[in-house]
């Protein structure tokens, strides 16, 4: 996960056009989901469950880009096995397949197919988002266009939240079940970065 996080921070300040930016780690609060809880995670592994929490960029954005990284488990089954990767299925801010990659060594030098203490069932992902700012909407209400990185969306976020610098946004970020295998998650499965000066 780490070199995935280094690689992609390292994309994003390569990608600049200047060099006067440092990393900032987002605030992820409220999160809620009705995943079943086993062992303090919350498996994401039938129709209608999701996951979602709400993400504030509490530093004014330097590029309008941001990585969410996802750490979970994933399996094949209930009570699956380990090694498998997963997916989940981004409805907010915007409809997009999330993947979740299991890259655990053991399985293939042992050739582990089920192991009960929970051996090799890390997986992760991460996706860049575009995060274009609109213009204050009527009541002082912040309004923020998300915008994927392939294909710019028109589907708008409104943000209620009191913000003292208008760019500062914040955004929910809801996964759900789309079928396939079982991913599990908990409060602390999103990390999020951008760029700040």
């Amino acid at each position: 996960m780490k070199r995935v996080v280094v690689f992609l921070m390292t994309f994003l300040l390569f990608s600049s056009s200047s060099f006067g930016y440092s990393i900032a780690k987002a605030q992820v609060s409220d999160f809620s989901t009705n995943g079943d809880l086993i062992s303090s995670w919350y498996w994401i592994r039938r129709s209608g469950q999701y996951a979602q929490w709400r993400v504030k960029f509490t530093r004014p954005m330097a590029k309008p880009i941001a990585i969410l990284c996802f750490e979970t488990l994933s399996t094949n089954t209930y009570n699956g096995g380990p090694g498998f990767n997963s997916y989940l299925m981004m409805t907010e801010p915007y409809r997009r397949r999330v993947n979740f990659r299991n890259d655990c060594g053991c399985i293939k030098v042992f050739g582990i197919k089920h192991y009960q203490s929970g051996v090799c069932y890390k997986s992760h992902g991460c996706i860049t988002v575009k995060i274009k700012i609109g213009k204050m909407g009527k009541k002082g209400k912040l309004i923020s266009q998300i915008e994927s990185k392939m294909k710019f969306l028109n589907i708008n976020q409104k943000n209620t939240g009191n913000f003292s610098n208008p760019l500062a946004p914040s955004i929910t970020v809801r996964v759900q079940y789309a079928g396939g295998h079982h991913t599990a998650v908990k409060s602390s499965s999103l990390r999020v970065y951008y760029l700040t000066q």
